[in-house]
């Protein structure tokens, strides 16, 4: 067999071809699977809030922790002054018009809209969606379009569902009805942060396993602990929040009130700022008119 090495007709044969190719083909194929293997694709994160703002002062530790993780994060939001610090971080913000204060037909048309066009283009694996108002409108644009999956976090109801105008309680029956429907999509899990919401959602029909009910988004208590008792008077009682009634803002002021009534020494500090886009704010007067 050795002398047939050197005949001329061994190296002619079509077995031989045959077989050559073989190993070729079969090379070939384990190189693009060892370049397919290198090439490993990075999950994507889209979370769609309504301001670039409250992404950051709600949502920020969440995204950095997909950004360590690996993730391609994009940020569907309407981008304005913190849009440039979220880009040099590595986050993708993408401008989407939300229109906050109301579900206008047509203004959620346009958002549902861009939200459907960005979900086809990026195809992400999971979508994250900040507060009812996001929640109700890219769950809406993800059904369109086949999105994979979605998280809906439901951290409160608003203005829509404490208001007792006739407007906001017609709205109020659109947005459960189409919470409703939602709850029949197993893609979609929600969140919530209080049991009234956890047995709100339960009664709209999602079931036990789609649900999860964390209680707050917490506080990183490296960054905020106590500094130690203080005995100076007056006592000081802060609230931090937008100043929208919804948030027990009235109450508070009454309560403030009963004390200086009574001269009880103590000092009220609000944190925050009013908020124009929300029917429920407070007033800058308002605001003015409680200073003292």
């Amino acid at each position: 067999w050795f002398a047939g090495l050197f005949n001329y007709s061994f190296w002619t044969s079509w077995w031989f071809g045959v077989v050559m190719l073989t190993f070729t083909l079969a090379f070939l194929r384990r190189e693009r699977l060892l370049v397919k293997d290198a090439t490993v694709k990075r999950r994507k994160t889209l979370i769609v809030c309504a301001e670039d703002w409250s992404f950051v002062s709600h949502r920020i530790v969440l995204g950095r922790a997909a950004l360590v993780r690996g993730d391609d994060v994009v940020v569907a939001c309407n981008t304005a002054a913190a849009t440039e610090g979220l880009r040099k971080e590595g986050f993708r913000l993408v401008h989407v018009p939300i229109a906050r204060g109301g579900l206008s037909p047509l203004k959620s048309l346009k958002t549902i809209t861009a939200l459907a066009c960005l979900i086809r283009r990026e195809n992400p694996d999971v979508i994250v969606n900040v507060a009812i108002q996001c929640v109700v409108l890219s769950s809406f644009a993800g059904i369109l379009v086949g999105a994979k999956r979605s998280v809906n976090m439901v951290t409160g109801l608003g203005f829509l569902f404490v208001s007792d105008g006739a407007k906001t309680k017609i709205l109020r029956q659109i947005v459960s009805l189409l919470l409703r429907f939602y709850a029949l999509c197993p893609s979609i899990r929600v969140i919530v942060q209080n049991a009234d919401d956890y047995a709100l959602m339960k009664r709209l029909g999602y079931k036990e396993r789609c649900l999860a009910l964390i209680r707050g988004s917490g506080v990183d208590i490296s960054a905020f602990s106590p500094a130690g008792e203080k005995t100076s008077e007056p006592k000081s009682a802060i609230f931090v929040a937008r100043m929208l009634w919804s948030k027990g803002l009235g109450e508070l002021i009454e309560a403030a009130r009963i004390l200086k009534s009574r001269k009880r020494d103590y000092r009220l500090v609000l944190v925050g700022d009013v908020d124009p886009a929300n029917p429920d704010s407070a007033s800058k007067q308002d605001l003015q008119s409680w200073q003292s």
